[in-house]
């Protein structure tokens, strides 16, 4: 811990995350835990340096298998800058969106820099509901529960763009239907938006 407080202390980013992965790693008593403040003193390099595989790693082998660690509002708050610096404004905003309510006040601020710095209006927007993409959600639980591969999911998506190319080519080499059936099949009284009288 010294060592990585040091290190950290003199701007040895390569060195911090080299010592803090080495501490995970079993050795002569086993894999050390983490304790709560290496974690933020972990994703600070990760930030700096631009290094969201190093982030994401942390992420995945300590915030997500120690829920006391993910609930922590500064390694939480750590975790969310290193994503919003990195880039990963849809990624910081799911973990701004995991936070207890009580601890969004610092991270809120830590959010909307990274907003600034990397969206802007609709970007933000896209960012925002691109991480709730329920495709997305679903791919990665059909992956997560082995009921598919990555490849066999890949070729999934492959048959489905085939699909949709497909019917864009079709619909554009078809005519243009007449006005009159323009509102045929459609489902509400086109008379009530004062639009089913003009053909």
């Amino acid at each position: 811990m010294k060592q990585l407080t040091s290190a950290s202390r003199q701007g040895h980013h390569g060195r911090v995350l080299h010592l803090f992965f080495t501490s995970l790693q079993p050795g002569d008593r086993g894999a050390v835990d983490p304790h709560p403040a290496t974690v933020p003193m972990a994703l600070r390099p990760c930030a700096r340096l631009g290094n969201a595989s190093s982030g994401r790693l942390i992420h995945a082998l300590v915030l997500t298998p120690f829920p006391s660690l993910a609930s922590d509002a500064v390694a939480a708050t750590a975790l969310l800058d290193m994503y919003a610096k990195c880039g990963l404004v849809a990624s910081a905003r799911w973990v701004f969106d995991e936070m207890p309510r009580s601890d969004h006040l610092v991270a809120w601020n830590v959010l909307l820099v990274g907003y600034a710095r990397h969206c802007s209006g609709r970007a933000y927007e896209k960012s925002h509901y691109a991480a709730r993409d329920p495709i997305t959600a679903l791919k990665k639980y059909i992956i997560e529960e082995n009921l598919a591969t990555e490849s066999e999911t890949k070729s999934i998506e492959k048959k489905i763009d085939d699909i949709v190319e497909e019917a864009v080519e079709f619909a554009d080499a078809s005519p243009h239907p007449p006005r009159s059936q323009l509102l045929e099949n459609v489902f509400a009284d086109p008379k009530g938006f004062g639009i089913g009288n003009v053909f």
